[in-house]
């Protein structure tokens, strides 16, 4: 089995959101290796190749302190007393617990699902994208709203509070992905796809203010689902790149067809509107019934 053998620091003076590092690794054919890498700074959450190496670095350790434990509950080594016991299990929880890596993800990618409470029909639903200028490529990028999970809150607050914040729109989360990476080859940064619904007829959502951090100039784009990759490919047309995430999205909605859409929908307001309307026309029904029984 492959593994990080050593980690070599090299973050750079000045650099505030990324570090190099460079990895010592053995494959899976037993050849030691080197891999280099650049890993975002974010809190606690930048250390996950540092854990990855202590777990292999310490897996001989709790072996043995497994090996210890079981062979003196055996009797097959010296007797120890139970207060040495409970020290050795104390000290192996501490070393699982230390190089247990972090199950956060960094970020966020939102997929905001705008439409009518009162519509069934995924086809009228529209999708809420955000595009801004991208140093890296030099050009204007079209984006799923996305951000990073601040300290203190997890990947549905975070998703909520950027998704107002890069758009202006509230919604309800009903879905989390498990955490992915999209480009594993360069770096550890993890998302969580945050699948959101959008209610058309509040308020709030009427005329959405969006409110982004200074230096932010976004962009927001409010496009049809069913028409979603044919613009995506117009706006490459017009000189803007497209982020892999939301092409990827595209691309899967455009195999697999919007009906996949509906269990979120199904989700968010409880009922397909077929029900909801059998639901509120039985409560008319029956309020009219005990009224005209009161009068009578």
């Amino acid at each position: 089995m492959a593994y990080i053998d050593n980690v070599e620091h090299a973050r750079v003076p000045g650099f505030r959101w990324v570090a190099l590092k460079k990895l010592h690794y053995v494959d899976a054919k037993g050849r030691k290796r080197i891999w280099e890498m650049a890993e975002r700074i974010h809190g606690d959450l930048s250390e996950n190749i540092d854990l990855n190496f202590n777990i292999n670095h310490n897996h001989s350790i709790q072996n043995s302190l497994s090996s210890s434990l079981l062979s003196s509950a055996a009797g097959n080594v010296q007797k120890i007393n139970n207060e040495d016991a409970m020290n050795e299990n104390q000290n192996q929880r501490k070393i699982l617990n230390m190089t247990k890596p972090h199950k956060k993800a960094n970020g966020v990618a939102i997929v905001p699902i705008l439409k009518s409470r009162f519509d069934s029909n995924n086809a009228n639903a529209s999708i809420i994208l955000v595009s801004q200028y991208r140093p890296p490529v030099g050009k204007e990028c079209l984006e799923l709203p996305a951000g990073l999970v601040d300290e203190g809150e997890d990947e549905s607050n975070a998703a909520l509070r950027e998704l107002k914040e890069e758009t202006g729109y509230e919604g309800d989360v009903t879905s989390v992905s498990p955490i992915v990476f999209s480009d594993p080859g360069l770096t550890n940064a993890s998302c969580r796809y945050v699948f959101v619904t959008i209610d058309s007829e509040l308020k709030a959502n009427q005329k959405p203010e969006a409110i982004p951090d200074e230096g932010e100039i976004i962009q927001v784009h409010k496009v049809q689902i069913t028409n979603l990759i044919e613009t995506l490919d117009k706006f490459r047309e017009e000189g803007m790149e497209v982020d892999a995430r939301l092409y990827s999205f595209a691309w899967g909605l455009g195999y697999g067809g919007i009906d996949g859409l509906t269990s979120l929908s199904r989700r968010k307001f409880g009922y397909p509107l077929s029900w909801g309307w059998t639901l509120t026309l039985t409560a008319i029904g029956i309020s009219l019934y005990s009224r005209l029984k009161n009068k009578n």
